[in-house]
């Protein structure tokens, strides 16, 4: 009966929060969108956070005791991100100082999308070898999360 009342209790608060059950905001509960300043400090601290998850995933990766699912915390975290990427570049964020966006994220959306599609297949296929622990398929997932970064950043951003 004590664990009946938790239940309930824990569903009610989630729904005043605004919360659903699978941790995401209701539509309810986002009033907003965030101001083009706030997106894109959104996305750069993203970014900051997905190289030092990369490296750290890497990292642990080298040594052959750690099991590769211990790293599916921190991936599930960046498919998250890959998938919220693109809506992070609103066009309201083109003429935010201090952002290394080129105006061709705007202009050629297409490809801008597609490189930000490929971003969040190569980390699905991460998250993939690690939930198998599957190493020779984890590092050339790990290779080509790099390299899908890269070929966005070659095309969408100034250095």
């Amino acid at each position: 009966m004590a664990k009946a009342i938790l239940i309930a209790a824990g569903a009610a608060f989630l729904a005043a929060s605004g919360v659903a059950a699978n941790g995401t905001p209701e539509p309810a509960a986002l009033e907003t969108r965030p101001d083009a300043d706030d997106l894109v400090a959104l996305r750069q601290a993203g970014m900051r956070m997905m190289v030092s998850t990369l490296a750290a995933v890497g990292r642990g990766a080298e040594d052959e005791a750690t099991p590769l699912k211990r790293a599916g915390f921190a991936i599930g975290g960046l498919q998250r991100f890959a998938q919220a990427l693109p809506s992070l570049y609103g066009a309201e964020t083109a003429a935010v100082p201090g952002t290394r966006a080129l105006p061709e994220v705007w202009s050629d959306r297409e490809g801008f999308e597609t490189r930000a599609a490929e971003f969040k297949s190569a980390v699905d296929a991460l998250g993939a070898a690690a939930a198998a622990d599957d190493r020779t398929a984890f590092t050339q997932a790990l290779e080509s999360t790099k390299a899908a970064c890269k070929a966005c950043h070659d095309s969408f951003r100034a250095e």
